[in-house]
């Protein structure tokens, strides 16, 4: 199994261009022979919100989106699974929502985020709504499931995916480097211990991606893997923006690169 991570660099708001840029990045990871294509939180819009609901509510697009269709239709063509991040908007409410599809161009998972930190607090919430069911899809390879960036550090849920045993997470991230940190090689290292940590309570083959946005102090890229025993297997550090392929033998469920 040939999975193809993409901390993908976005323009916030120009859901045509990110939807190009999703669509190449998939051809070229078929052409590396690839089996699972997995992008970051908001992917197609950005993560750029305001928690003012005139503006944020023209960031997102609803599941039935000309822009998801292409992807969807790309997945057949290019013969690969893709899962990825958007701002969902349906009717008044706008949600953080991941899809899944098939190489057959199905969408095999929906997803919304339960935790509210995509949001501020205080945001309206006849807008800014939270999902409330996980979210997991059969594949050729098993069981995955999804957690959406702050979802990883809920208790409740990591204890709630585990009891579903997947044996794939993907963890789809929009994570900013927070503005006072000045030491960021220092600051990585306790970053990447939290999110080790915390995967490892899945007990199951984690795959973190996270977005990458144009702004220093907005999310900043990278990828980390980490195995079903909690060992971290391989990573891309912040501010990367490439392809990063992993190829995991399923015979010994051990993996490579």
């Amino acid at each position: 199994m040939r999975v193809a991570m993409i901390p993908l660099k976005v323009v916030p708001g120009d859901i045509p261009q990110n939807t190009e840029r999703v669509i190449r990045w998939m051809a070229r990871a078929a052409r590396e022979a690839a089996d699972l294509v997995l992008f970051p939180e908001a992917a197609l819009t950005g993560l750029i919100n305001t928690d003012d609901p005139t503006h944020d509510r023209a960031l997102g697009i609803p599941r039935t989106d000309e822009a998801l269709q292409r992807i969807a239709q790309a997945t057949e063509r290019f013969g690969v699974y893709v899962g990825l991040g958007f701002l969902e908007r349906e009717g008044e409410g706008l949600y953080d929502s991941a899809v899944m599809f098939s190489s057959q161009g199905e969408m095999i998972l929906h997803y919304r985020r339960i935790t509210p930190g995509w949001h501020g607090m205080d945001a309206d919430a006849r807008t800014y709504r939270d999902g409330s069911r996980l979210g997991i899809a059969d594949t050729p390879w098993g069981q995955l499931g999804v957690l959406i960036c702050g979802d990883l550090f809920d208790e409740d849920l990591v204890h709630a995916m585990r009891d579903l045993e997947p044996r794939w997470v993907w963890v789809p991230m929009a994570r900013a480097t927070p503005s006072a940190v000045k030491d960021i090689p220092s600051w990585w290292e306790e970053e990447r211990r939290a999110y080790v940590s915390r995967i490892r309570e899945l007990r199951a083959w984690g795959f973190l991606v996270n977005l990458r946005e144009p702004m220093p102090d907005h999310a900043f890229g990278g990828t980390l893997v980490v195995d079903p025993r909690g060992n971290l297997r391989a990573m891309t550090p912040p501010f990367h923006a490439d392809m990063h392929m992993v190829e995991i033998p399923l015979d010994k469920r051990e993996a490579f690169w």
